[in-house]
């Protein structure tokens, strides 16, 4: 991870949000649309990935958190990578919480591939933390679970995703719901009838009330 963006609170910092972005992306593009939703007593954290060679895209270069050999809900997955990048966003949160953040006052947060990376960052993870909030996002590795599932079943999920996606499908994402309501109590999946593979002004609302939800502002 590089340029890491922090917007710091403007009150006393109890709550943190690290926040994913999507494939090509970078960590200020969402730092400028969730800043605009920030508690004043979050801290928001949105670090930028690597540019590594991209298997699909032949060698070509870009920001990732891993690399992806084929796009699809049935193709094979880059394990290891998954897992490096899995260990780095567990070492990002353990540095929220030395710094005096509770486990259970820090969100995960992503967009597609991003928001892969937070929820099997939350799986994988024992403490509890506040909430995650997953944009056009699927479950990494999905066969592994609930077997392997660590995390707390009472953590609260926030899963968007737009019916019109064709890059990752509306029954990716559904088959992505119904395995986390297999391990985890509260899913709220809402969809969009007309939405491609983007983040709306709508979604950004949605994580706004998400967060005053789980951490009960």
């Amino acid at each position: 991870m590089s340029n890491l963006v922090v917007i710091k609170p403007t009150a006393e910092h109890t709550a943190t949000l690290i926040f994913l972005h999507g494939l090509t992306e970078t960590g200020n593009i969402w730092a400028s649309k969730l800043k605009n939703i920030q508690p004043p007593f979050m801290k928001i954290i949105c670090p930028t990935a690597e540019k590594i060679p991209m298997t699909f895209q032949n060698g070509y270069r870009m920001n990732s958190w891993f690399d992806v050999e084929k796009i699809g809900m049935h193709e094979p997955e880059n394990e290891i990578g998954i897992e490096l990048a899995s260990k780095n966003v567990h070492n990002m949160i353990e540095d929220e919480i030395k710094l005096g953040t509770p486990s259970d006052r820090i969100i995960l947060g992503g967009f597609s591939q991003g928001g892969a990376l937070a929820l099997y960052s939350f799986i994988t993870f024992p403490k509890k933390i506040g909430g995650v909030a997953l944009f056009s996002a699927w479950l990494p590795l999905h066969n592994y679970y609930p077997e392997n599932f660590v995390a707390s079943k009472d953590t609260p999920l926030l899963m968007c995703h737009g019916k019109k996606d064709s890059l990752i499908s509306f029954e990716w994402g559904t088959m992505t719901r119904d395995v986390l309501k297999s391990m985890v109590q509260d899913v709220n999946f809402i969809t969009y009838p007309q939405l491609i593979h983007e983040v709306c002004d709508q979604e950004i609302q949605e994580l706004k009330s998400f967060i005053d939800r789980v951490l009960k502002t």
